[in-house]
């Protein structure tokens, strides 16, 4: 049987299962494949369970979600007149270039070289 060129290195599974490792996970087989893709098999997360009780709540979440519901947030306003602003900006620019492709369009012995 005639050797094959190699599809991988030593050093690229090494690099896979070192990653894998660094990211807090196990790896329990490499397989690679013929084409020399590089597979790697971890151990499954455990699952969660539906029925667990919930952990007791943070306060603080209840307070924040309270404190947003009972006034609205001053910056919503500034938000929506800086959007409005940036809109006429860019409709003013938009005509500005289209003015500019008009003049363009004129051939350059009709244009007025003093503008």
């Amino acid at each position: 049987m005639a050797r094959h060129r190699l599809t991988f290195r030593q050093r690229d599974v090494t690099a896979a299962v070192r990653a894998v490792e660094r990211a807090g996970r196990q790896v329990t087989r490499v397989r690679i494949d013929q084409d020399g893709s590089i597979i790697v098999d971890l151990v499954p997360l455990p699952v969660a369970s539906e029925t667990a009780p919930d952990p007791e709540p943070n306060p603080w979440d209840k307070a924040i979600e309270d404190a947003f519901k009972s006034k609205p947030n001053p910056w919503d306003k500034l938000v929506e007149d800086d959007i409005a602003k940036m809109r006429t900006i860019r409709g003013q620019a938009r005509a500005h270039r289209r003015t500019d492709a008009a003049r363009q369009a004129v051939p350059r012995r009709m244009r007025n070289p003093w503008p």
